[in-house]
């Protein structure tokens, strides 16, 4: 059977390893904190991204439409 003090001793072990797998958790807990706010970073910057990307298409697409134009107005004078 244990004494008193084996089992004080014990206990101080216990409570100190706690106390140091808290500290690893807390530790943990913050790196992916981190890693959520990073993420979250790169969601919206992906998304702006995204918009500028579909805006340079719009403007491409009218340009092509007007040069498309400019070039049928060419054809009718050249036919004519």
């Amino acid at each position: 059977m244990l004494c008193r003090t084996d089992l004080s001793t014990e206990l101080d072990c216990i409570k100190a390893l706690l106390h140091t797998k808290e500290m690893e958790n807390l530790s943990v807990i913050r790196e992916l904190e981190e890693v959520k706010a990073l993420l979250a970073l790169i969601r919206v910057k992906a998304a702006a991204e995204v918009v500028q990307a579909k805006q340079q298409a719009a403007e491409k697409d009218l340009q092509l439409q007007v040069a498309q134009q400019a070039l049928q107005s060419l054809k009718l004078v050249v036919t004519h």
